[in-house]
């Protein structure tokens, strides 16, 4: 990956930041997009610090004009994406009867809509610059199984399982390739230190950006 630029939306998250730090560690230039401009810059500055190339943009992602911006950036830096990482959430626990539309849509907005954003953003720079590279959206074992409590989320994940499968089709004769990894739960901070020792890669640094 020596070279390539990969763009983390959603980089200053829990998973966000170690997936571009893993980005780094292989030689990545990687940009850290994320709505909490102190939470991207510090996730940056640990990269930086580990010897790896990463900058800090702050982003809406349910923005075009957001999203077009911290594109514009990006080509100003690096010259353009090679990697989309796409690792924004949003989650409740409303229960469905009592779910008010606000709350359906920011988490739409979030976990559906700002990825076909920056899909349509980014995707389209790249076949326009002729880059081939990768797009990897994340998503949830509850797009798949149905889990109580997490209606809206699971919707929206199914949804983002179904953009991927389109746009890889969209995008194979273009030499980008769509995958979309579908986690199980997610390890939050407060298990960092029970599962330390099992060596999880998981920097000092990162956790303290995570708690805080």
């Amino acid at each position: 990956m020596t070279g390539k630029t990969a763009v983390a939306i959603g980089g200053n998250s829990v998973l966000g930041s170690s997936m571009a730090a893993g980005l780094a560690a292989h030689g990545a230039h990687v940009v850290i997009v994320g709505r909490n401009a102190r939470k991207a810059q510090e996730v940056a500055d640990v990269i930086v610090m580990s010897g790896g190339s990463a900058k800090a943009f702050q982003a809406d992602v349910s923005s075009k004009e957001s999203i077009i911006q911290v594109a514009n950036d990006i080509e100003a830096w690096t010259g353009g994406c090679d990697i989309l990482l796409n690792a924004p959430g949003k989650n409740s626990a409303t229960p469905f009867f009592e779910l008010e539309m606000e709350e359906w849509d920011g988490i739409m907005d979030i976990n559906l809509k700002g990825i076909v954003v920056t899909c349509q953003i980014f995707a389209k720079r790249m076949i326009e610059q002729k880059r081939t590279g990768s797009i990897i959206n994340i998503s949830s074992v509850s797009s798949t199984t149905p889990l109580s409590k997490v209606f809206t989320y699971s919707v929206s994940k199914a949804g983002l399982n179904s953009v991927t499968q389109f746009l890889a089709h969209e995008f194979a004769e273009q030499g980008i390739r769509v995958n979309v990894i579908i986690l199980e739960f997610l390890i939050r901070p407060f298990l960092y230190v029970q599962l330390r020792d099992y060596r999880l890669g998981i920097t000092e640094g990162l956790f303290k950006i995570w708690i805080n």
